[in-house]
């Protein structure tokens, strides 16, 4: 049985939850979030232990893998603090914020704990089905391409890591 750990209880914990509720191979064991209401309400929802504390999280719960969903910039030193304890970690997207978050982000790869990034959108219906007529070659040379992105995020979303504490 795979030990689960959320760490970052907002919205996107919620999606991360359920699909760890779901695996009978894994155990969701602990939360952890630096609003200690916000940890204690995400527990009260599934069962288990809340933290506010990180650290004591990681050595009270031993968790096996760690799932991050906290904001950008605290991906790669989150990551970096739990792939050195041995722990395994998935972290929502983008995992590093700059090119020395990138350049420790990959450095993980020597750990011997395994790192996951999610990019659950490749999956996505209309994804696929672009990728295919893309790769086909039925529309053609690529000349260019324009995108909107209607999803709504809060100001809040996008604040740089000044405010943001281990």
């Amino acid at each position: 049985m795979l030990k689960a750990a959320i760490i970052g209880c907002g919205a996107i914990a919620q999606v991360h939850k359920q699909v760890l509720l779901s695996l009978p191979e894994a155990k969701l064991v602990a939360c952890c979030d630096k609003r200690p209401e916000r940890a204690e309400e995400f527990a009260a929802s599934c069962n288990l232990r809340a933290y506010s504390d990180l650290e004591a999280m990681l050595d009270e719960a031993r968790p096996d893998v760690v799932h991050l969903c906290v904001p950008h910039p605290l991906h790669t030193p989150l990551a970096v603090l739990c792939a050195r304890r041995g722990i395994h970690v998935f972290t929502e997207k983008p995992p590093a914020v700059n090119e020395k978050q990138w350049a420790d982000f990959a450095a993980l790869a020597n750990e011997e704990a395994r790192v996951g990034i999610c990019f659950q959108n490749r999956y996505n219906h209309s994804v696929q089905q672009t990728k295919e007529l893309l790769s086909s070659g039925k529309a053609g040379a690529i000349l260019g391409a324009r995108a909107f992105l209607t999803w709504h995020r809060e100001p809040e979303y996008y604040l740089g890591a000044a405010h943001l504490r281990l």
